[in-house]
């Protein structure tokens, strides 16, 4: 009767509201997630966008788009947009720098029917885009190109939907020219050989126009084909449309509009010289073959596609080795794994094959070596699209370095990662929480050598006690230098294992219902860890040293648990409540919406409660107050729609302030946090901006300072670049404007 009264009361005292107070300054400092989830359904362009003088393999992959680069052994991401949607991408240099950047066209969804932009993005950052505008507000963006159409220095972007073609200037998105010509796919390219592009699309017609006098050229009833490429596939100087079918390729000449078919079976084709003979080929791609041919339909070359079906190909030197290379999707048309090739057409042989990575992503950071810096480990739940268990990488935490990657044993979902000392030898271990088949299990893998130690026996279908995969603690509980391995069952108990083993030290007593989550931390401050436990119909704290059970109470929780010293607070149905940790009496608590995730954290010199809101927005309640706190927010979204996300808050980079770290569905990311009254182009955080800064800055970039903040963003473009090196210079050299406040 106590717990139901103060279950009851809780619900009274939750209708007091949040109040925003700042907004934090963020810069991310790392993004990645799914590589190559239906890569080349959209579009694959080799060019460089990271400035390393190599092309990379720019695409979208599940509403993101990415750069990979070649590291010398393998490819690897080297940039990853935020979530916006990504249906298309293109390449070019906007403002005629010497530089690329990326552009993005967007769709609103599957189900959805608008709105659509179009996006720039600088790809040596992780920042916001550059520039945006809206395309639609009704249509996706199927497909965009870049290119000069009109004659004028300045480059082009051309976004089509299934009712219009658009013309934007690439320097400032200001729309030029736009008809009422939709389609798939659309294409820049010299079809007369007079010095002039056309703009070629390819719907349910096929049109050509003419964007230097904005007029109709001509078009094709029926549409160019399922798929469409435009190049010179005839090697005489002009380019032709190539229109691809299951059951024919037609090649048509914009000059002479003469037609030439050839038998050949085509999901997807493109035009380049693949074979590196001088000559351009027919290259297509159908069902378990990607092919190259002459104009005349003679097969030069065949690589074998070990997947099903090619979304995509494209033609370029990804690797820089001065050959070009074949890539193509394959994949997404079946249940199998979606992936990336590179291919070497003169030997006939797959170079490279891409990981399908699933999600959903967990991040946890920790020194596994004992060298003083600290890794990175992230894990994909499945790869393969869930025929493969799944996937760790270690990273250096700084470099985002890649030390070393492994899997997960086969059919073992990843649900929860830890970093901990679990076996008292010189490396710490890394703790995966997961599922196999019908049961959960524990795998603890060696955190220098990256083998595996042990695992749980696998509990088998259907027993009434399994593994629960929903929260995972790895901590010291009795100050014997080794930590212990704390998650719950599926019967609503709790297990503590002797971290070495798998030996099972405490199972607790049936709790009131399943567990969601679980923390721990000294609430009251006695020298013992107390254990915080949420589950379904309420929270427990225990006591871990002899787990006396200290409260329970009842109420409707969202999930969500946290524990520092002093304090815990849960997630609830649209609120948040934070408790005293030695009173367990309720301090405050907060109508906020739904929650994803909960965690502790300083800022400021100043404790606070970190809430990871259910549009991914994030809001941080000062502890000290007797109620409903003003909060500091982010009220961008740190990453993309979907539950499930967790949040992490360490200090990676050794300045003494906490990096924000996500990890969801589809990605994960590193934000650094800062002030908005913090002066922009503090790098030193000495309160004022002096040419000091100029030197932190520099040795930020190119010294040996590891970490900065988002002050460091001197032109206030969201993103940390050298151009802020350059910013500042001019800034107190007196020939340039002063930091935007």
């Amino acid at each position: 009767m106590r717990d139901l009264i103060r279950g009851a009361l809780f619900v009274v005292v939750l209708t007091a509201l949040a109040a925003e107070g700042e907004e934090l300054r963020t810069a991310t400092l790392y993004r990645t997630g799914m590589l190559t989830k239906n890569i080349g359904a959209a579009n694959l362009v080799v060019r460089d966008v990271v400035g390393d003088a190599r092309p990379e393999i720019v695409s979208c992959v599940n509403g993101f788009a990415l750069a990979m680069s070649y590291n010398g052994t393998t490819y690897r991401d080297a940039w990853y947009s935020p979530p916006v949607q990504c249906s298309a991408v293109a390449v070019g240099d906007r403002d005629r720098n010497g530089t690329n950047e990326v552009f993005v066209g967007s769709s609103p969804g599957y189900y959805s029917s608008g709105p659509s932009y179009l996006y720039a993005f600088d790809a040596t950052s992780y920042g916001p885009e550059l520039a945006k505008v809206q395309v639609s507000a009704t249509e996706a963006v199927n497909d965009i190109a870049a290119g000069n159409v009109d004659g004028d220095p300045d480059l082009e972007i051309v976004a089509v939907t299934n009712t219009k073609v658009m013309v934007f200037n690439a320097a400032t998105f200001a729309l030029e020219w736009t008809a009422p010509y939709g389609g798939r796919k659309v294409a820049i390219a010299d079809l007369e050989g007079d010095g002039k592009n056309e703009i070629i699309i390819n719907g349910s017609d096929g049109h050509v126009l003419d964007a230097y006098t904005q007029s109709y050229k001509w078009g094709y009833v029926g549409g160019f084909g399922s798929c469409m490429a435009v190049g010179d596939v005839d090697n005489d100087g002009k380019a032709e449309i190539v229109g691809g079918t299951y059951s024919n390729v037609k090649i048509i000449n914009g000059d002479t509009m003469t037609i030439s078919t050839l038998q050949i079976n085509v999901q997807s084709v493109a035009i380049g010289d693949a074979n590196n003979d001088g000559q351009n080929e027919l290259i297509v791609g159908y069902d378990q073959f990607v092919d190259g041919y002459n104009v005349s339909g003679t097969r030069l070359w065949r690589i074998n596609n070990t997947e099903s079906g090619v979304q995509g190909i494209a033609v370029g030197d990804p690797d820089g080795d001065g050959q070009r290379e074949v890539l193509w999707g394959a994949g997404s048309s079946s249940s199998g794994p979606d992936t990336l090739f590179v291919g070497n057409a003169n030997s006939q042989t797959i170079e490279y094959r891409g990981p399908d990575l699933d999600g959903w992503f967990r991040v946890a950071v920790g020194d596994l070596n004992g060298d003083g810096r600290l890794e990175m480990v992230v894990t994909s739940g499945t790869t393969e699209s869930g025929y493969y268990g799944g996937v760790v990488y270690v990273l250096d935490c700084l470099t985002r370095r890649l030390i070393t990657k492994f899997n997960a044993p086969n059919s073992f979902r990843i649900e929860q990662v830890a970093i901990g000392q679990v076996d008292g030898d010189a490396a710490r271990e890394i703790i995966l929480l997961g599922s196999s088949y019908y049961s959960g299990a524990i795998h603890v893998f060696d955190g220098v050598t990256f083998q595996e130690e042990w695992s749980s026996s696998p509990s088998g279908c259907c027993t009434s006690s399994q593994v629960n995969t929903s929260a995972l603690v790895v901590r010291d509980l009795n100050n014997d230098g080794v930590d212990e391995i704390i998650y719950a069952t599926t019967d609503y108990k709790v297990q503590v294992l002797n971290g070495a083993t798998p030996f099972i030290e405490y199972t607790s007593g049936a709790l009131d219902s399943g567990v969601l989550d679980l923390d721990i931390a000294d609430l009251d401050g006695d020298g013992v860890l107390d254990l915080v436990v949420a589950t379904y119909g309420g929270a427990y704290v225990f006591k871990t040293s002899d787990w006396s059970q200290r409260t329970h109470l009842t109420m409707n929780t969202y999930g969500r648990i946290a524990a520092t010293p002093g304090h815990f607070a849960i997630a609830v149905s649209n609120g948040v409540a934070v408790y005293a940790g030695t009173t367990l009496a309720q301090e405050w608590s907060c109508s906020t919406g739904s929650i994803n995730d909960l965690a502790f954290t300083s800022l400021a010199g100043r404790p606070r409660l970190a809430a990871l809101m259910n549009d991914n927005t994030v809001r941080f309640f000062p502890l000290d107050s007797a109620t409903c706190p003003v909060y500091e927010t982010i009220s961008r979204p740190v990453t993309s729609a979907g539950g499930s996300v967790l949040l992490t808050l360490a200090d990676i980079d050794g300045d003494g302030r906490p990096e924000l770290l996500t990890g969801g569905p589809n990605d994960i990311a590193i934000f650094a946090l800062g002030w908005s009254s913090e002066p922009r182009g503090d790098v030193n955080s000495d309160g004022v901006v002096t040419d000091a800064d100029i030197d932190a800055l520099a040795a930020y970039f190119y010294g040996n300072r590891t970490g900065t903040q988002p002050v460091a963003d001197v032109n206030g473009d969201g993103a940390i670049r050298p151009d802020d090196l350059y910013y500042l210079i001019n800034y107190r050299r007196g020939t340039g404007a002063p930091p935007p406040q």
